[in-house]
């Protein structure tokens, strides 16, 4: 779960007082951040290779973008956007390294969007707005790619996935005698 370390702080906080336990090595939780302690860091990225790993929650800042690549992550989860399509795409990018299905969430109000939100890009400013378009091809057409024709829309993004439901439904009312 991405998100800002003023957040981390107080998640962490709350995940200590449900699970009371500060050992790293009996925790189903880890926090990554930028100087943080080696042997923390050392740990959490050894134990996230494991198969079936005991952690199964990341609370981190920016700081587990490149490099961080352990094969058992599915979900991001951002619950505030990143400064840019480029971050946001290094960052979801940790999911599914191993071309297994993974989904990514990101949370965000009209003030994380505010324009005058110090170091928050147009480009992500207009990929949360727009509810309209598939979100991958949103993410991709920045870097001048395309979605490709093999993914099928109901396993794409929420977006595809809603219109092809809905599609679905006209189809099936279509075929309805009255």
């Amino acid at each position: 779960m991405f998100m800002p370390l003023y957040y981390i702080s107080q998640a962490s906080a709350y995940l200590r007082f449900i699970f009371g336990s500060n050992d790293i090595t009996k925790s189903c939780y880890a926090v990554l951040y930028s100087n943080q302690d080696k042997c923390v860091l050392n740990y959490t990225i050894n134990a996230l290779k494991a198969a079936s790993p005991v952690i199964r929650l990341i609370l981190t800042s920016s700081v587990a973008g490149m490099g961080f690549d352990p094969p058992c992550v599915t979900r991001i989860i951002h619950a505030k956007p990143p400064a840019s399509i480029a971050q946001y795409l290094q960052e979801i990018g940790r999911a599914g390294r191993r071309g297994q299905q993974s989904h990514a969430i990101l949370y965000y109000n009209k003030r994380d969007l505010a324009a005058n939100t110090p170091g928050i890009q147009q480009d992500i400013i207009k990929y949360c707005s727009d509810d309209t378009r598939c979100l991958r091809e949103k993410l991709l057409e920045p870097f001048g790619f395309q979605k490709s024709d093999q993914i099928a829309n109901d396993k794409c993004c929420s977006i595809c996935k809603s219109k092809s439901a809905a599609s679905h439904l006209l189809s099936a009312m279509e075929n309805v005698e009255i």
